[in-house]
């Protein structure tokens, strides 16, 4: 299976649900699965190899990532906090591909050596009109994400996630469809993170709306988990301290509230 069949599974079996944004006038399962498939004819088209992301949080990461998906095309969120020296060989091996950015480091990744660099405005009106195209077949053991290490030991290593490997892991732990229509997660760790993809995964598939804080900040995350009323959120335990809260308050943000804490492996 391709990663981009837990949206099509979810758009089939709930198709008005809120997947992605707000609670009131959120992005649909079946919208979701439209922008999604928008980008894929236009990742297509442009003969890209890789769709690389490079930002922060933001609703356009979940189109870019299973857009990609159904293009066949490796997705590679790539960490804007590794210096330019690092960034540069990152680039090097992402060559041939799509890059989307945030407006401020557009400039930055266009003095590394970056190509075909586009904004997320940019992203977005490349892919603004209805479209009608069938995608080819995705192997399940072609690449769906390329997620690179931080580098702080050698230079950084590319961790090769198939499409079969990450839908066996979501298969087999989670419920299709099995939230209620009022759940919700906040995803606050940054785009390059393996929490925040299998957040994105799993969430889709159970039918729990994602909401983004762009970037993790105690004050902003405690109030959007508050407007939005979230029911999950995840954070690694440097949050923590930073909540300035007991685990008790972040849960009261909501009856069924949950916290769930990410430790390092020993």
């Amino acid at each position: 299976m391709n990663i981009a069949m837990l949206l099509e599974m979810a758009a089939e079996g709930d198709p008005d649900r809120v997947v992605l944004g707000s609670h009131d006038g959120g992005i649909t399962a079946s919208d979701l699965l439209e922008r999604c498939r928008r980008a894929a004819i236009y990742f297509e088209k442009s003969g890209a190899e890789v769709v690389g992301y490079f930002g922060l949080n933001e609703d356009t990461l979940p189109v870019a990532l299973f857009g990609a998906a159904l293009a066949g095309i490796p997705f590679a969120p790539l960490n804007y906090r590794a210096p330019d020296e690092q960034l540069r060989g990152i680039l090097g091996r992402v060559a041939g591909g799509i890059m989307i950015a945030d407006d401020q480091e557009v400039a930055r990744l266009n003095g590394i050596g970056a190509t075909n660099v586009l904004t997320k405005d940019e992203f977005a009106a490349a892919i603004a009109e209805p479209v009608t195209g069938e995608h080819s077949f995705v192997d399940p053991e072609e690449i769906a994400v390329l997620l690179f290490t931080s580098g702080t030991t050698s230079e950084p290593k590319a961790a090769v996630l198939r499409h079969r490997h990450l839908v066996s892991y979501i298969i087999s732990s989670v419920e299709f469809l099995g939230c209620a229509p009022d759940e919700a997660q906040l995803i606050c760790v940054p785009p390059y993170h393996i929490a925040g993809i299998a957040a994105v995964l799993s969430s889709v598939y159970a039918g729990r709306r994602i909401m983004y804080l762009p970037a993790f900040e105690a004050a902003a995350w405690v109030r959007l988990a508050t407007e939005e009323r979230i029911t999950h959120a995840m954070v690694v335990p440097t949050m923590l301290p930073l909540l300035k809260m007991p685990m008790a308050s972040v849960r009261s943000l909501r009856g069924k509230s949950r916290v769930t804490v990410l430790t390092p492996p020993e």
